[in-house]
């Protein structure tokens, strides 16, 4: 803002100046190059789940990182787990569901109880540094977690509506649809036709591992994801569910 006289006649001069730049433009990555850095061997097992939390949730870093455990719901005879991310971590101030693969929830629980953690991950902001600088460094690209809430939009706008109501991965990305109404969560949590969805049409999209990812980003979104192996439906006691600390793929 900048405030002046007009010296003629004294009067106020208010003018809000708008410069235009790319500071805040989000500059797409090929996927060939995303699925590189999220296999790459310099990342440790905690690295590749945050790019795959980010990449399955579609929301922003902090707000799914820091959702309490014990929002986190293992759905049964399903292979996907529904966290519920209260409005005090949401940028949009609203409670709501975000969808994420079963195995992958299971390592992020066991990880978290192993460790001590109230939340997701606590240290989500140095996993993101340390994401960042190997992109950069190796593969001279940014990469930031916004990059992979920028993507699930991306592939999310391309579903017909047919297949997926546009309201549905809005609510899950954590924004506000701007048709319909905000569903309860509570309607959410027990929706299968929520889960069939995403499990349908969306999560072949966001993998960025396995024979999946390929044949999705070919065009073939036909292919059924990679199985999951079946969780334990005891809610958060993963005692007898423990995946290997070597076995984390999508």
């Amino acid at each position: 803002m900048i405030l002046g006289l007009f010296r003629r006649n004294y009067a106020r001069l208010d003018l809000t100046i708008h410069v235009e730049g790319n500071g805040n433009k989000t500059i797409p990555i090929k996927e060939p190059i995303l699925r590189a850095i999220r296999q790459d061997e310099q990342l440790s097992d905690q690295h590749k789940d945050e790019i795959d939390l980010m990449a399955f949730s579609g929301e922003r870093r902090q707000a799914i990182n820091m959702t309490p455990i014990e929002n986190v719901h293992l759905v049964d005879e399903t292979e996907s787990t529904i966290i519920d991310v209260p409005a005090n971590v949401s940028k949009t101030a609203t409670r709501h569901p975000c969808i994420i693969p079963k195995e992958l929830a299971e390592r992020l629980l066991e990880r978290a109880q192993r460790l001590g953690y109230k939340v997701l991950n606590p240290n989500y902001d140095s996993l993101w540094h340390e994401i960042t600088r190997l992109a950069k460094r190796k593969y001279n690209v940014l990469l930031t977690s916004h990059c992979l809430r920028k993507r699930f939009e991306t592939l999310a706008e391309r579903i017909p509506s047919t297949d997926m109501n546009p309201n549905h991965w809005v609510i899950l990305m954590g924004s506000k649809p701007t048709l319909g109404h905000m569903p309860d969560i509570y309607s959410l949590l027990s929706n299968t036709e929520l889960i069939e969805e995403y499990e349908t049409h969306l999560r072949p999209r966001l993998t960025l591992a396995g024979e999946s990812a390929r044949l999705a980003h070919r065009g073939n979104l036909t292919v059924i994801p990679t199985p999951f192996p079946t969780a334990t439906n005891e809610g958060h006691n993963l005692g007898r569910t423990k995946p290997s600390e070597h076995s984390r793929g999508c």
